[in-house]
């Protein structure tokens, strides 16, 4: 029961995990300081776990293996952190179950030794189970034998020990061989969620029948394999290593290789322009800003105009008012602009002006004598510069040069031809009164000519000092709101938003799209060397899987359930059977639940009926594309490209799997409106689209044609009808847990169970969701039909009687 061999991963591959960063896969930013210090943690549990393991044994030395082990220091907290818990307080689930402890200090501390010390000894040796016999002995200094018990039944119920795939003890086989079944179980769906639900419960002794309508497992994981060439038609990427993601625990049970996705993402026009870094990173901040409006508007409306808010409508809405704040900035720019510009344009009048006046004063002193001048332009090296204003106006003092009179004889006189003596005389030109006179006419116009330089010195200066401030203002103008180019850059950004939700930003609940984000898991995100259905065919060894069978009808009643089933024959007909069990779990894809209501009977409770209508289900396709080698550039595990218009999602991200696999394939992205509208579109016409893309990227470099191509339609597939859940419109984190309730009959024993990653509210659209959905569910029977919860049952009645 639940043993595994060597076998049974031989297939597989081996090996560790691999050094990487952080990928950046969607845009809902996460504090990456904090997550690389939680990844290498746990990268270092990861390693303690390899290096104290070693390899698998084989069973025969279990017993013999007794060798004291080291244990680092923060191991507890480690541990701990790897199972979701913490270290130093009890979660609400253990509260719930040992009040008590919760309130005394005392038995609290004793509490958190005896979990920590259980899951540290997990941990270190995930590879075999942790019998109930070696925590005893373990912890043998502790005479509360019976809280050891409860503990650890609490632990391994609930899957935080002896989980996953993992050697079963023989003594511990050996004592199941020899009792009855608990009780008999049917599982609908082999996906990782039913897959995970039957493993666990038939570890603790349960009859599991999983039915699987498919020819395979693993449901919406699903690997392409052709030769060597390794394609993820679903599921793809484990979204984060650290702090407790059950499929890194797995991965290391199974042998499986971890990928780790590079961070780097270039970003192309579809006419095959780069897109600067700078212009994306800026891009980028003003999209997490409009993230971060649309979350305070959140926290204001709730509804508009009667109808609740979409994350779509808000997000154009917090785009329209940063538009408009821009937009306004712009006009008062615009508005500076031409106050500057008319004020300049009074001061350019005005200094010609002044330059005309100053020119005509100059023109009026070129008539004085040169003798009666004061020291002028004329002699100024810079007179022909008509903005320059020579200072010796400004600076020079006129200094009238008074001759004195020559002392002249008579015949002097007598020999002038108008008979006047030289300078006596109040008349003729060279007179001492007509030189005076000459000179303050000239002192006077040199006067005005200095008033006026200096007036045209404040004019020609006020005017450049405006031309600066004109020019600072132009040099600062407010660009648009977003180009054109950066508006394609944004669209890409809300189509990696889009596949992330798996649909349109407009179907998604303002308030709530994003409950979960607290949960997510931390560190670099990876890919499976083998494919991510390496995981769940690893966990359907051993297990009663029966495909080709198909769920018809399931009944449920206060005591025992059944399920008609019906399975194709290879003469085409069709087989009806009927399996009677305990309980039946129920993991089918809240699409397929959406059309498959008709099937349960009685008919499911109206709550949750009309959770399973409003809960939202999405859509993301692939195209894949298998070349006999690759032709661009390997250096980036993502690229990606931004439309301007359209469907943004159309073709917006390609994955390059060459340094995963090894092998030349890209892995196309179609999401939101463009993964519905590639439902109704050949494959040819996918695929020419496809490469139309990447020739027009790879230019001028030649693009071959692929070797291989596969579209998905995840849409159109009977046993899937989408791709993961999502919040929508007037729903809230309270669904997955409505969706996640058992039902009962009469007030009987719950006999209908629900798992899937719809019904996992930390941890939804996600493989790791599906299998702690899964271990859930089957916590929930085991509590139920268990030994505990039959004895609790048996004395219902005679405490009712009492």
């Amino acid at each position: 029961l639940g043993a595994m061999s060597e076998e049974d991963y031989s297939s597989e591959g081996s090996g560790g995990l691999s050094d990487g960063s952080d990928s950046m896969l969607t845009t809902r930013q996460r504090a990456r300081k904090r997550a690389k210090q939680e990844s290498l943690e746990a990268k270092s549990l990861y390693e303690v776990g390899m290096a104290v393991d070693g390899p698998v044994k084989p069973d025969s030395a279990l017993e013999a293996e007794a060798q004291p082990q080291y244990i680092p220091s923060n191991i507890a907290d480690l541990a701990a952190d790897a199972s979701r818990l913490d270290s130093a307080q009890m979660s609400t689930l253990e509260k719930a179950r040992f009040p008590q402890c919760a309130v005394d200090p005392t038995k609290l501390a004793q509490f958190l030794r005896i979990r920590n010390h259980i899951l540290q000894q997990w941990y270190l040796d995930c590879h075999h189970e942790l019998p109930l016999t070696s925590v005893l002995e373990q912890l043998n200094d502790i005479d509360d034998t019976t809280l050891i018990t409860r503990i650890y039944s609490l632990l391994c119920t609930h899957g935080y020990v002896n989980i996953g795939l993992y050697r079963r003890d023989p003594r511990v086989l050996y004592e199941m061989s020899h009792m009855p079944p608990l009780g008999k179980i049917v599982v609908i769906g082999a996906g990782v969620s039913g897959l995970a639900c039957a493993r666990h419960l038939t570890s603790f002794g349960f009859e599991v029948v999983v039915l699987e309508a498919r020819d395979r497992v693993g449901g919406r994981v699903h690997t392409y394999r052709d030769g060597h060439t390794v394609a993820d038609l679903g599921a793809m990427v484990v979204t984060g290593l650290g702090n407790g993601n059950p499929v890194t625990l797995l991965a290391k049970q199974a042998n499986l290789k971890l990928y780790s996705i590079r961070e780097s993402c270039p970003l192309y026009e579809p006419s095959g322009q780069l897109i600067p870094k700078d212009v994306d990173d800026e891009v980028q901040r003003e999209f997490n800003a409009l993230l971060e409006t649309t979350k305070q508007m959140a926290d204001t409306i709730d509804a508009r105009d009667g109808e609740p808010l979409s994350l779509g409508r808000a997000f154009e809405l917090a785009l329209k008012c940063r538009e408009h704040r821009v937009t306004a900035v712009r006009i008062d720019h615009m508005r500076d602009m031409a106050r500057i510009s008319r004020q300049l344009h009074g001061l350019v009048e005005e200094t010609v002006s002044r330059q005309q006046a100053l020119a005509a004063l100059i023109e009026e002193e070129r008539k004085f004598p040169p003798e009666t001048r004061p020291r002028s332009v004329f002699n100024c090296p810079n007179r022909h510069n008509k903005y320059h204003v020579c200072s010796e106006y400004c600076q020079t003092k006129y200094e009238p040069e008074v001759e004195e009179p020559a002392e002249e004889s008579d015949g002097d006189v007598l020999d002038r031809p108008d008979g006047q003596a030289n300078g006596n005389g109040n008349g003729g030109r060279g007179s001492p009164t007509q030189r005076w006179a000459e000179q303050a006419d000239g002192l006077l116009n040199a006067q005005m000519i200095k008033v006026k330089a200096i007036e045209l010195q404040e004019a020609i200066a006020k005017q450049a000092s405006v031309e600066d401030e004109r020019m600072k203002l132009s040099l600062n103008s407010p660009s648009p709101y977003m180009l054109p180019s950066a508006r394609s850059v944004l669209n890409w950004h809300l189509a990696n938003l889009e596949f992330a939700n798996a649909t349109t930003l407009d179907k998604l609940s303002l308030k709530h799209w994003d409950q979960d984000d607290e949960y997510e898991f931390t560190g670099e995100h990876m890919t499976l060397k083998q494919g991510y259905a390496a995981l769940p065919r690893a966990l359907s060894q051993g297990l009663d899987i029966r495909c080709g069978s198909r769920a018809m009808k399931v009944q449920y009643g206060s005591d025992t359930a059944s399920v008609t089933l019906a399975r194709l024959l290879d003469d085409g007909n069709l087989d009806i059977d009927t399996i009677t069990a305990d309980a039946v779990v129920s993991t089918l894809p809240l699409g397929v639940l959406k059309e498959s209501l008709s099937i349960f009977e009685p008919p499911l409770p109206a709550a949750k009926v009309d959770t399973i209508q409003r809960m939202g289900f999405g859509l993301l396709n692939k195209v894949v594309l298998c070349f006999q080698e690759s032709f661009w550039d390997d250096r980036h595990d993502i690229f990606g490209i931004c439309r301007p218009e359209g469907p943004i999602g159309e073709l917006f991200m390609f994955w390059n799997f060459l340094p995963c696999t090894g092998h030349p394939v890209l892995i196309a992205l179609n999401a939101g409106e463009a993964a519905w509208l590639a439902e109704g579109l050949s494959d040819d016409v996918i695929v020419q689209r496809a490469m139309a893309t990447l020739r027009a990227v790879s230019a001028p470099r030649p693009v071959p044609d692929p070797v291989q191509t596969i579209v998905t339609r995840w849409g159109c597939d009977q046993f899937a009808r989408g791709s993961y859940s999502y919040v929508a419109l007037g729903c809230n984190g309270d669904a997955y847990d409505v969706l996640a309730e058992p039902v009962a009959v009469d007030g009987g024993a719950h006999r209908l169970y629900f798992a899937g990653e719809h019904t996992c509210r930390n941890y939804p659209a996600t493989v790791h969701g599906a299998f702690l959905s899964g271990v859930a569910a089957a916590a929930r029977v085991i509590e139920t039909l268990g030994p505990e919860g039959r004895q609790q049952r048996a004395e219902e009645p005679d405490t009712m009687a009492q």
